[in-house]
């Protein structure tokens, strides 16, 4: 049956039946509530007796691709807009011009917002297949879905104020070109951060997983990148939300190429000036008892051996005339001999104790290495340069050298008791 043939018989019904007017209002509202009914009748169908029909069948297919846009709600927002379009078809049944406008506003209001969920469940679950895959990782997935998303909605706004006004959207767009200085004025920060959003994606300055540093309140990891905003999870578990375009115009340190590759350790030893001497035959016999400076003094005391030739050992300023081995120089030896043979440091990176600047403080030793990529976690990497250290200061007294240390009531209190 086709419209005409469905409206004549309405029409049969309410005259001879019901006994209305031809001319009568009663006409198009009970033309309205039979349309009503019959597409609520059809919605709840598909809703309730379609739906988990394919429900079933797609959990049966375990494709993961159909299971994302299962739990998305694909399906149900799919089968929501067959009804509103059925409704919009048959809107001529109404033969009422104001109530049938009326009808379409309404229907073309609901149609615009299912088919805009619909393209949503498309999009959120093509990302949840790509994050499955962890392509995420490694593209901008996640801003491309928001860009998208972005599009969508603007399109969809645009289409209801065009049902709404009764007007074409191209008609909509005509007027918004001349609006585009002052959106521009309104949504600045908004715009700069969809901007800078992109270009963070685009470049891959930033990725989620990567530690960065901006600012002394902000240093964690970045736990997602949206086209507007970066949000970061700090040490202390609080959480960071930055602007995007923060990025872009703010430095910023990122520590993932760390990650990969090997973290810096870079500590120094205050030692006491004081404690600094020449080594004697028996602090030299007792190094040599040492494993890993055993053969190194034995080189040193060769070439020192040469080197002093010639000078009379019985004159008063030998000692400094000669040439000598010092215990500072012999621990900066013993600390480059225990760092390479460390199995947690990278002997193939670079590897060095040095003597810095002396200060009011003493004489900075400082150790300076990198450890191996699975070394570089916090919790990993702080463990590992406190053993280094409590090893440095636990033997530190084996060379007759002590860390400088300033004095406290206490160290007086000692001294003069």
């Amino acid at each position: 049956m086709d419209v005409s043939n469905l409206s004549n018989a309405l029409i049969n019904f309410g005259t001879t039946t019901l006994g209305l007017a031809l001319d009568s209002l009663w006409f198009p509202i009970i033309r309205v509530l039979i349309l009503f009914f019959a597409i609520s009748f059809l919605y709840f169908i598909a809703v309730y007796l379609i739906n988990p029909v394919i429900r079933k069948a797609v959990v049966k297919l375990k494709y993961p691709l159909a299971t994302y846009l299962l739990k998305h709600k694909l399906f149900i927002n799919l089968v929501r807009v067959f009804p509103l379009m059925l409704a919009i078809q048959s809107s001529s049944l109404i033969a009422n011009e104001f109530i049938e406008s009326i009808w379409l506003l309404a229907s073309n209001l609901l149609l615009i917002y299912y088919a805009t969920r619909l393209i949503f469940s498309v999009i959120n679950a093509i990302y949840d297949q790509l994050d499955h895959q962890q392509v995420t990782k490694e593209m901008p997935i996640q801003q491309v879905t928001q860009l998208l998303k972005v599009i969508v909605i603007t399109v969809a706004i645009i289409l209801s104020i065009g049902v709404l006004l009764d007007k074409s959207p191209t008609y909509l767009l005509s007027g918004l070109t001349a609006l585009s200085a002052v959106i521009l004025l309104v949504f600045r920060d908004s715009i700069l951060g969809f901007v800078a959003g992109i270009q963070v994606a685009a470049q891959k300055l930033v990725q989620v997983g990567d530690w960065i540093v901006l600012d002394k309140d902000t240093d964690g990891e970045v736990l997602n990148i949206s086209i507007t905003t970066c949000k970061i999870r700090n040490w202390d578990n609080s959480i960071s939300s930055i602007p995007a375009y923060d990025l872009i115009n703010k430095e910023f340190k990122n520590y993932q190429q760390m990650m990969s590759t090997g973290r810096r350790l870079k500590r120094s030893i205050n030692i006491d000036t004081d404690s600094v001497k020449f080594l004697t035959t028996e602090n030299i016999e007792r190094m040599k008892k040492i494993d890993l400076l055993s053969n190194l003094i034995n080189q040193k005391q060769s070439i020192i051996e040469q080197a002093n030739q010639g000078i009379d050992p019985s004159n008063a300023m030998a000692q400094i005339n000669r040439r000598n081995l010092t215990n500072i120089g012999c621990f900066r030896a013993y600390i480059k001999k225990y760092l390479h043979n460390h199995p947690a440091i990278n002997n193939d990176a670079i590897l060095l104790v040095r003597q810095l600047q002396s200060t009011e403080q003493g004489i900075p030793i400082e150790v300076y290495c990198f450890t191996y990529a699975k070394g570089t976690g916090w919790v990993e990497f702080e463990e590992l340069m406190s053993d280094i250290f409590d090893h440095l200061f636990a033997i530190i007294g084996s060379f007759d050298l002590a860390v400088y240390q300033q004095p406290s009531n206490r160290t007086f209190a000692k001294r003069y008791k």
